[in-house]
C-alpha cells in the first residue's frame, strides 16, 4: 500500500473513491445534490467523530463517583450498600433455623406476603414454593415452619 494512502485521513479516500466512481464512464457526469449532501456528511461525521474522542482521551477529569449521579432506587441501593447492607433486598438465601411452630424460620419483607422457596432436602433438585402472608406462620411439605415478619423498606 503506498504510504499516501496510509496516512492519507479516511473520509479523503472515501471522497476520491466516489469521485472515481463518477468520473469511471467516457463522459462525466455531474455530482447530484444527493451526492454534495452525502459527502458533506461523511466528511462532518468524520472530523466530529475525531474531536470528540480526542477531547475525551485527553481529559484529566474521571467519571464522577456514582453516589453523585445515582437516583430513585438505585441510590437508596448504593447508600444501604454503603451503610454495610450487602444484601437490602433480602435476595440472598438464608439458612433454616429449628424451623418448629414454636421458633419458626423468620423471613423479612417489606410488604405484606412474599414468595418463598424451601428447598426441603439436601440432595433435592428442585425448590417447593409457597406464599407468606404476614402474621400467619406457614408449613412446608417437609415440615420446615416459616413465618414473614416486618421490615422497614429500603
Amino acid at each position: 500500500m503506498p504510504s499516501w494512502r496510509r496516512d492519507t485521513p479516511p473520509f479523503i479516500l472515501l471522497v476520491a473513491a466516489l469521485l472515481r466512481q463518477l468520473s469511471v464512464s467516457s463522459t462525466w457526469i455531474r455530482p447530484s445534490k444527493k451526492m454534495a449532501a452525502l459527502c458533506c456528511r461523511v466528511l462532518a461525521q468524520t472530523s466530529r467523530r475525531n474531536v470528540i474522542y480526542s477531547t475525551a482521551r485527553y481529559a484529566n477529569k474521571m467519571m464522577a463517583d456514582p453516589m453523585e449521579h445515582a437516583t430513585g432506587l438505585e441510590k437508596r441501593e448504593l447508600l444501604a450498600e454503603a451503610a454495610g447492607n450487602d444484601n437490602p433486598f433480602d435476595m440472598k438465601i438464608f439458612k433454616r433455623g429449628p424451623g418448629t411452630k414454636d421458633s419458626p424460620n423468620l423471613v423479612p419483607s417489606c410488604f405484606e406476603s412474599r414468595i418463598v422457596g424451601c428447598v426441603c432436602e439436601e440432595d433435592a433438585t428442585s425448590v417447593n414454593w409457597m406464599w407468606l402472608h404476614q402474621g400467619t406462620p406457614r408449613r412446608c411439605e417437609c415440615g420446615y415452619w416459616f413465618k414473614l415478619t416486618k421490615r422497614a423498606p429500603v
